[in-house]
């Protein structure tokens, strides 16, 4: 038996021709169906013979039958490239149509401001997408806790993530009611808030196994 006659980038087409002449008895409306000439056609079906080291094919001036080997052969291998077309054709149309899980992170102001308003018309556009969000205020990576994406404010994005600007720009601001300045009087600099009550916000800090907390506020 002659090994490695066929490469295996041409496995495929050659085992799918072999269906073709199968199913049509002739090698030129095979051909014809696969858009190659007869006698490239006839040249791959000895490749394969070679390759099997049997005859697959009985060949006469009117008709092409199958051996016993061929029979057995044909039984084996259609089963499987359908299933190969099948699964080929399943990833096309996953192409076009996304689905999955798609996990994202993100903090809450985020998930209040960005993805509350977006996540039923998303829902709609995307059916078959199942979301998973982590509502976090702490650093997540990313990548080692697996997310496909994250919202993040400012600068706190790890390196060689890919960017995307969401929303207009957000800035921190300090709120009182003129009840309570008329009371307490307004500060004219932040050091000043120190001896003012206020209400602040703790945020997580999280990196890996690594935690803490800053406080925000008195």
């Amino acid at each position: 038996m002659k090994a490695g006659l066929i490469m295996r980038h041409d496995v495929m087409s050659i085992l799918h021709a072999f269906c073709m002449i199968a199913e049509n008895h002739s090698f030129t409306r095979a051909a014809a169906q696969l858009h190659i000439s007869t006698s490239a056609l006839s040249q791959n079906m000895s490749q394969l013979e070679d390759e099997l080291g049997v005859k697959l094919l009985n060949r006469t001036t009117r008709r092409v039958g199958l051996t016993e080997a061929g029979h057995a052969f044909l039984a084996s291998i259609r089963p499987a490239l359908n299933h190969i077309d099948e699964a080929m054709e399943h990833a096309r149309q996953s192409r076009d149509i996304p689905g999955g899980t798609l996990r994202l992170t993100v903090p809450r102001t985020a998930a209040t401001l960005l993805l509350q308003p977006n996540l039923a018309g998303f829902m709609r556009d995307y059916p078959d997408i199942r979301l998973d969000i982590d509502v976090n205020d702490g650093f997540v990576d990313l990548i080692n806790e697996r997310f496909d994406a994250g919202i993040r404010f400012g600068d706190a994005v790890q390196l060689d993530m890919n960017v995307v600007p969401l929303g207009d720009v957000l800035r921190p601001a300090i709120v009182a009611s003129p009840a309570y300045l008329a009371r307490f009087g307004t500060p004219l600099h932040p050091q000043e808030l120190i001896n003012h009550r206020c209400l602040g916000e703790r945020v997580t800090r999280a990196r890996g196994r690594d935690r803490g907390e800053v406080g925000a506020g008195a």
